[in-house]
């Protein structure tokens, strides 16, 4: 079939057939593109949901921070006392 038509119909056809494996092969790169936009997007909102935990007052958290706290030393508290009330007035 190709044979018989002229070097002009061929060149056609081809063009036509690589413009569709042109357009498969950008189809699946911007597939991967979104796949891994989508993935750190998730990514990203797991970290901003656990910082948001955190900044929020998580119980568990807060429980942590008191055990530690008591592990202090009365000089370690007071300079953690100082630390909080000096973040506290920047804060306001």
């Amino acid at each position: 079939m190709l044979t018989e038509l002229s070097d002009d119909m061929k060149k056609i056809i081809f063009a036509g057939i690589g413009a569709v494996a042109a357009a498969g092969e950008k189809t699946g790169e911007v597939a991967d593109k979104l796949v891994k936009k989508g993935e750190e997007t998730v990514r990203k909102g797991r970290l901003a949901n656990e910082e948001l935990k955190h900044s929020c007052g998580d119980p568990a958290s807060v429980d942590a921070l008191k055990e530690e706290a008591s592990k202090l030393t009365p000089e370690q508290r007071r300079a953690l006392i100082e630390y909080l009330n000096k973040t506290d007035e920047v804060a306001r």
